[in-house]
């Protein structure tokens, strides 16, 4: 391969390279479809070929026990000249920002 020798590699053909090589994997892609979709070919073979088996049947997935971890924050502005007061509440876990007079 020319791009592989550091005298040889130029810009132009290591674009030349990866059109080729983008154009290859594209083929392989539609006929990897195909054949997924080809109902001739044993699941068995196209595991071997390294084509994903959809499940035939739907897994349940359970309800989560625990609540993901984020903070709601809030903002209240009453003037234009303002102070800060944060307040927090441990239980809830949310934060209030009020700006005041």
């Amino acid at each position: 391969m020319p791009c592989q020798s550091a005298a040889t590699r130029t810009t132009g053909l290591v674009t030349q390279k990866d059109a080729i090589k983008a154009s290859a994997k594209a083929s392989c892609r539609v006929l990897a479809q195909i054949v997924k979709a080809n109902q001739g070919v044993d699941n068995q073979d196209k595991i071997q070929l390294g084509i994903h088996i959809n499940d035939t049947m739907r897994t349940p997935i359970p309800a989560p026990t625990t609540v993901p971890g984020h903070r709601r924050c809030g903002v209240s502005m009453t003037t234009s000249s303002a102070t800060a007061l944060p307040s927090v509440t441990p239980r809830s876990g949310s934060c209030r920002i009020e700006i005041t007079a």
